[in-house]
């Protein structure tokens, strides 16, 4: 997958999101029309949204905890990990406040502001330490890990997050000399609604950590546009609080579900960077990095197994006179002959035979044919179009023609192994050349070492 390609399946998947939390802000409004207010706080709905929450927060840590252990450097990754996990401290926190509503344990008042408290402080933890991570994160690429990094910002964040959690817990009703309110009783003695001070500081901080991220790493990767994502939907979500001025269990549902696509849209941008790189990974080892195409180990192994279904038929090519190339005009000249050669065999082949890179200007292909009559017309039509499409002036703006020379074997029942296969294939090559190169060869047994090319 190109670059251009993976910019575009990252945007899909974030403006995928983008539509969701559009849709589902809007449905979230009109329903608002009907007034429908919760009165009593469910046991399960409640329940599910809040561990729902905690494990996708606990998902995106870990994705991106192994994602820095894999690489040291991305700091920043390792720092906005801890931003998410922070968060599963207020939620178990939650989850216990509304285990002891249902119990009927405390009342409504209490447990509803002490909720308050720990949407508050878990928020505002996630916007300092999203600021720390945007502050470690770096936009020039490091190839060679600095074994000496100080790891001094990782350690700030996790005393911030610790310092927080604990401020939190002690200024809830875990501690009433010094618990703050910020819902209380409106004139009814019945409706509670927020301190609006509250709200209007968490927009602030939202709004900054926005701005700040944008500027700094200009939205340069997908994770980071996600996460501004996620910045937009807090604004979002403490506006909707801001309207209401009440607490309502309506918007919270609402808000919550602006928070779980969000999420959402994170951690499905770590997992399909994750696969990707996996699939980078794969190809990576199986593929010659100048060409793309497959390289020798593939081709070998390729071949071995295909022994093993039938008969084979291999093509040896080697680029006739390459040394002088890259003698008289530099590697670089030589580099851009081996990819043009190669995407001219390419349209040459089809897709199902197997096209690698066994050496420096040496190439081997598989080919699915029937019989040695029906492979030597492929590698003549793959010898004529070489010969043809470089001749200057040519598209690819290479300097000098260049022919190529082919080797061709059709396996039997008898060989032993791929590697003998290859042998008797390099055989017709080596022959073609002392032949004055820019023919096809056909290995026909060790008293007739060759025949020649059978036209089509």
């Amino acid at each position: 997958m190109n670059k251009k390609t993976y910019r575009f399946s990252n945007g899909w998947i974030i403006g995928f999101y983008v539509i969701l939390i559009v849709l589902y802000l809007g449905v979230g409004l009109c329903l608002s029309q009907f007034k429908i207010s919760v009165k009593n706080v469910p046991q399960t709905t409640y329940l599910i949204v809040i561990v729902g929450l905690l494990f996708l927060y606990a998902i995106m840590f870990l994705f991106m905890l192994f994602q820095y252990l894999c690489r040291k450097e991305l700091s920043y990754i390792f720092i906005l990990g801890i931003a998410f996990i922070s968060c599963d401290i207020y939620f178990i926190e939650t989850i216990y406040i509304v285990q002891a509503l249902i119990n009927d344990s405390v009342s409504i008042e209490q447990r509803s502001n002490d909720i308050a408290i720990f949407y508050y402080f878990r928020q505002l933890s996630f916007i300092i330490t999203l600021c720390i991570g945007i502050k470690a994160y770096r936009n020039d690429t490091i190839v060679i890990e600095d074994k000496q990094k100080k790891p001094i910002l990782e350690m700030i964040t996790v005393i911030v997050v610790v310092a927080i959690g604990i401020l939190a817990h002690n200024l809830s009703s875990y501690n009433p000399d010094v618990v703050i309110d910020i819902t209380c009783l409106k004139d009814d003695l019945v409706t509670l609604h927020w301190e609006l001070r509250y709200i209007y500081s968490l927009i602030a901080g939202w709004a900054i950590a926005l701005v700040y991220l944008t500027l700094k790493t200009r939205l340069n990767n997908a994770l980071w546009v996600s996460i501004a994502l996620m910045c937009c939907s807090a604004i979002l979500t403490n506006l909707l609080l801001i309207t209401l001025d009440e607490y309502s269990m309506y918007i919270w549902y609402v808000s919550r579900g602006l928070e779980i696509i969000s999420a959402l849209c994170v951690i499905s941008i770590l997992m399909f960077n994750t696969f990707l790189l996996l699939k980078r990974e794969t190809e990576s080892s199986m593929r010659d990095a100048l060409t793309k195409i497959y390289n020798r180990k593939l081709f070998y192994k390729t071949l071995n197994s295909a022994m093993l279904r039938g008969n084979v038929c291999v093509l040896m090519l080697d680029i006739d006179k390459f040394k002088r190339i890259n003698d008289t005009y530099g590697h670089q000249e030589g580099d851009k002959v081996i990819v043009s050669i190669v995407y001219i065999i390419n349209k040459s082949i089809r897709d199902s035979d197997v096209f690698a890179r066994v050496g420096g200007e040496e190439f081997g292909i598989l080919l699915k044919c029937n019989d040695k009559q029906e492979a030597m017309v492929v590698a003549e039509r793959i010898r004529q179009n070489v010969e043809k499409l470089t001749l200057p002036p040519n598209v690819f703006g290479i300097k000098e023609q260049m022919t190529i020379s082919i080797g061709v074997y059709f396996s039997s029942p008898k060989d032993e192994s791929g590697d003998k296969v290859v042998s008797y294939a390099d055989a017709a090559l080596y022959a073609a050349k002392n032949a004055g190169r820019n023919k096809v060869m056909y290995y026909c047994g060790p008293h007739e070492l060759t025949c020649p090319c059978v036209q089509p």
